[in-house]
């Protein structure tokens, strides 16, 4: 689980990286990030039940994201507020597939050297 200071809540930051978010797409996968002046990075993950009906789907693919998260937030640039959305293809990957794709992702929009 993601501490609460790495946590993007519904709040006016949200806003802001919905719409004025830097925009980075691989595979099923879509983050928005937005550069802030905080010490931490931050993170929204949704899912929406158009990608998947089950909750029980989205629950675990929100779980193992945030388990990519936690694992690589030592290497992450600081003062970044990040919003990731999940599109139907990602439940089509195996779990070491969706991993790899994950990590492309944030090697791609500069978060993880």
């Amino acid at each position: 689980m993601l501490a609460r200071n790495n946590r993007l809540g519904r709040s006016v930051a949200l806003r802001q990286v919905l719409r004025r978010g830097r925009i980075t797409a691989v595979g099923g996968f879509v983050l928005k990030t937005y550069r802030t002046q905080r010490e931490h990075p931050r993170f929204a993950i949704s899912i929406s039940d158009k990608a998947e009906k089950r909750a029980t789907r989205r629950n675990r693919m929100r779980r193992q994201l945030t388990g990519v998260i936690v694992e690589t937030q030592r290497r992450m640039q600081r003062g970044v507020d990040c919003h990731v959305s999940v599109r139907k293809e990602a439940f089509y990957l195996s779990s070491q597939t969706r991993r790899a794709t994950f990590l492309r992702l944030l090697k791609q929009a500069r978060l993880v050297q």
